[in-house]
């Protein structure tokens, strides 16, 4: 078990999470990866609330999210995690976070981001 899917997704636990990867992937645990989330109480509270209550929740920094991915106590469980952006995928897989499979969501246009597919804008830094 461990880690069934990394998803990239600046929406991180939005309805398509909820409604769709949850359940088709049956996980017990979501991981969210994202320096941002992990220090926005409110934001974690929301997206807690998003989820069924038999799914738990982890909201963790870039820094420590390897230590506590390749930990026993993830590896027994069935865990979808969602990184905002593909930075924080490559610093996971860079600190030993094994990830058979990555789906890449929705990574929507801000200033300098060029469209490659309908929902998906990349800027050098992304490339």
């Amino acid at each position: 078990m461990g880690v069934t899917l990394l998803r990239v997704d600046d929406r991180l636990i939005h309805g398509q999470v909820v409604e769709g990867w949850v359940p088709f992937l049956k996980v017990d645990l979501v991981i969210v990866v994202s320096d941002a989330a992990a220090f926005d109480e409110i934001q974690t509270a929301l997206m807690k609330m998003a989820l069924p209550a038999t799914v738990g929740l982890l909201v963790l920094p870039v820094a420590k999210a390897a230590e506590v991915l390749n930990s026993s106590q993830v590896s027994a469980r069935k865990a979808l995690v969602l990184v905002p952006g593909p930075t924080e995928a490559l610093a996971l897989i860079e600190k030993g976070v094994v990830v058979d499979h990555i789906n890449v969501g929705g990574l929507h246009y801000t200033v300098g981001k060029v469209q490659l597919g309908r929902a998906l804008f990349l800027d050098e830094k992304d490339r």
